[in-house]
């Protein structure tokens, strides 16, 4: 099986902006604050000039010191902001060719360890690849000297006979949990760990995003009787979601609290 990347609309959208808005909405903190504890580290920037960087449209980048400044008030690796600054301005080619490796590089992992990507766990990989910040792929291809991605891999054995191991692998992310909806479980703050599977029954808890939204969002998988797929919060503010496969993606099931902030 060979994984490749294929141009998605959008892909031309200035990601400093994405993620930059996703970093701020991580941190919980205002404008003004942002530009005021910038400021005090000798980078004045005023809350208007954030919202233009914000603005995708705007298709403005600051300056490097700026941006070191900004990831450094976000409490996040600056070489994140730079490089996506930097991939910005990359011919698109270089973007594309950037995703073939990651996903050729996933796929080699794989077949390293005598493992291979069933074609569910293939279309969800492209899938949330898609989705990661160009700059995260590029830190994590730089760390990996040997294509041991053990950091992001699950793998697990299972003995079928005394000579022979049936081996699977599956991404491991960690996302961030954005609201309470899923409380006291999965408290607002925490950082969870996904598994992709092929298959998911009633009762686990998963992440899933919608179509159009960046969010990621958590919810218990509910299969009704008439096979009906229904997304429930725990928290009683939050309406059941009926799951809708053409503008839903099930990213995975969690697994494990890694932190809370």
């Amino acid at each position: 099986m060979n994984l490749r990347y294929t141009k998605q609309q959008g892909d031309d959208i200035m990601s400093y902006a994405k993620l930059l808005n996703s970093l701020i909405e991580k941190s919980g903190m205002t404008a003004k604050e942002i530009a005021k504890q910038c400021t005090e580290q000798g980078q004045k920037i005023t809350a208007s000039y954030l919202s233009i960087l914000r603005n995708a449209d705007s298709k403005r980048i600051p300056s490097d010191d700026i941006s070191r400044a900004l990831a450094k008030v976000l409490g996040v690796d600056e070489n994140r902001l730079l490089l996506e600054a930097y991939l910005d301005n990359a011919p698109p080619l270089l973007k594309t060719a950037l995703k073939n490796i990651y996903y050729i590089a996933t796929q080699a992992a794989a077949s390293m360890l005598g493992s291979e990507i069933t074609e569910s766990q293939h279309d969800n990989l492209r899938k949330i690849i898609d989705e990661l910040p160009l700059s995260d792929i590029v830190i994590e291809l730089a760390k990996n000297k040997h294509l041991n991605f053990y950091d992001n891999f699950l793998i697990t054995k299972e003995k079928v006979d005394n000579t022979t191991y049936n081996m699977q692998i599956q991404l491991d992310l960690e996302f961030d949990v954005l609201d309470n909806a899923m409380e006291p479980k999965l408290p607002k703050g925490s950082r969870v760990k996904i598994k992709m599977q092929n298959e998911y029954k009633s009762g686990d808890v998963v992440a899933f995003k919608e179509k159009d939204n960046e969010k990621i969002q958590y919810r218990k998988l509910d299969i009704t009787k008439k096979g009906e797929q229904l997304l429930v919060a725990f928290h009683s503010d939050y309406n059941v979601l009926e799951y809708d496969a053409n503008n839903m993606v099930i990213l995975g099931r969690v697994h494990a609290v890694t932190n809370q902030l």
